[in-house]
């Protein structure tokens, strides 16, 4: 029986074959290491904060005493509450992105908290509220960078086998040898492997784990099995009873691609959101006032770039320099879309064929203008009227739109939310033409994960990438 399953070392590095120096503590201590570090970086900003901020606007040191008891109480506060959230642990040391947020959401949260107790109890007057405001952002800003910096030397080190990870009997159902691979780049110890046949009993393979774990010294047993196997594991685990070990269960693809949505609890048990529901009013509100905020200043600073854009599309070729077409947005509902024009044909209605690499109907300073995502600007002023958001879902021609709603089951997802400038499927690489419909189910695929995963946070991301794929210059048509 063969079971499709998910590595758990993607994206880690190969593990070097020649092992330096041991780090003098395990892969479980990490933690230790990590939640010190954010200690000593609390320490170190509000003293440099507070002594820098007197000496530049008071030509003293001020009262030293009192940046260490608000970073002593920072850190008090800071450190349980990331360690509640599990951002010390081993899971915390390999999604970066989430642990990052984990830690700027406990920042801020904490931060807000100790200004509220020092309102309420009136004892904020002792403190300078410059050297509080520059030590919540430099304070952040240096945790964030020193947590980056020592997970990436954790990881490294783990690579290449400098850090002791514990020390595990693999028990499989398959292939044993992917996924020893992949225990070994996580930091793992391979004390033995044991491969189930189902044509033995329950008590053969129990009988087969216990002789692995003799003389092993291992710290855990670990299974790859089926979940779908349960009954038969739950067995195994009544005849594991005997040994003091632990026995922890690795998830096979299909619980692993569920246990990642959101869960909540029920009076009936954890359920697992697989359709989220539109975005409620407070993220509406949220997400709209990013919106407005960086649209509005965007078209303020760079008016004199549109106002150049636009005469050169007039003095490169005959026709209007905005393109307006009819796009599908949220829930359906129609408008108009804004652009640059950057072709010599205005097509919009019933038949509008795709821009492909080299096409002939793009004009010259057309080509120049995709090739930077130029001509998508006026989309800044669908984002202020409403119509559209900053991240979202690209719209297509309506066209378009009536082609893929009868060949892809799940393209009428789409439009739950705003359609958006850029996307989290354009900066994973689906930017431009989509010219076949497995290319276009991918694309859906990748929107559809933003609507069902979508945070303040990953909009601010996606922005972020935006960025840096614009300054990566390169002629898309």
């Amino acid at each position: 029986m063969t079971h499709r399953r998910k590595s758990i070392a993607a994206g880690l590095p190969e593990i070097s074959p020649a092992r330096s120096v041991r780090w003098p503590f395990t892969l479980r201590q990490t933690g230790y290491l990590l939640a010190a570090s954010d200690v000593a970086a609390i320490l170190l900003s509000s003293l440099a904060t507070g002594i820098g901020y007197h000496l530049l606007l008071l030509g003293h040191v001020g009262n030293v005493e009192h940046y260490l008891a608000f970073a002593a109480a920072q850190a008090g506060l800071l450190v349980p509450l990331i360690a509640l959230r599990q951002g010390y642990g081993m899971d915390g040391l390999v999604p970066q992105r989430r642990q990052l947020g984990s830690l700027a959401l406990s920042w801020a949260g904490t931060i807000l908290f100790l200004l509220g107790i020092g309102f309420t109890l009136k004892i904020s007057g002792a403190f300078s509220r410059g050297a509080v405001l520059s030590f919540a952002v430099v304070g952040l800003s240096l945790a964030t960078l020193q947590r980056h910096v020592l997970t990436r030397l954790i990881k490294n080190a783990v690579a290449r086998g400098q850090i002791r990870g514990p020390k595990v009997v693999l028990v499989c159902a398959g292939n044993v040898s992917a996924q020893a691979a992949g225990l070994r780049r996580h930091g793992y110890t391979l004390a033995g492997t044991v491969t189930l046949d189902y044509g033995m009993s329950v008590g053969e393979w129990a009988e087969g784990i216990m002789a692995a774990l003799r003389g092993s010294d291992a710290d855990e047993v670990l299974l790859d099995l089926p979940w779908s196997h349960w009954p038969m594991t739950k067995l195994l685990l009544a005849e594991l009873r005997a040994t003091p070990v632990p026995v922890n269960l690795l998830p096979d693809a299909t619980a692993a691609e569920i246990l990642r949505r959101p869960r909540q609890e029920t009076g009936l048990g954890p359920t697992f959101e697989l359709q989220r529901a539109p975005l409620s009013a407070g993220e509406r509100a949220a997400k709209r006032a990013l919106d407005v905020a960086v649209a509005g200043v965007a078209l303020i600073a760079m008016a004199p770039l549109l106002a150049v854009v636009a005469l050169a599309i007039r003095l490169d070729s005959p026709g209007p320099f905005l393109f307006l077409q009819n796009r599908n947005g949220f829930n359906g509902r129609p408008f108009r879309i804004f652009k640059f024009r950057s072709m010599r044909v205005m097509e919009d209605g019933g038949s509008v064929q795709q821009a492909q690499r080299g096409d002939p109907r793009v004009t010259r300073v057309g080509r120049w203008l995709r090739s930077l995502s130029i001509d998508e600007l006026p989309q800044l002023l669908n984002v202020l009227r409403g119509d559209m958001s900053l991240i979202g879902p690209r719209p297509h021609a309506m066209a378009h739109d009536d082609q893929y709603t009868r060949l892809i089951g799940t393209y009428a997802f789409r439009h739950h939310v705003k359609p958006g400038i850029t996307g989290w499927a354009q900066v994973n690489g689906f930017r431009g033409e989509t010219p076949t419909v497995d290319l276009m189910e991918r694309r859906i695929e990748l929107d559809l994960w933003y609507i069902a995963n979508w945070s303040f946070w990953l909009d601010l991301q996606i922005l972020v990438r935006t960025a840096l794929c614009l300054i990566k210059v390169r002629n898309v048509y």
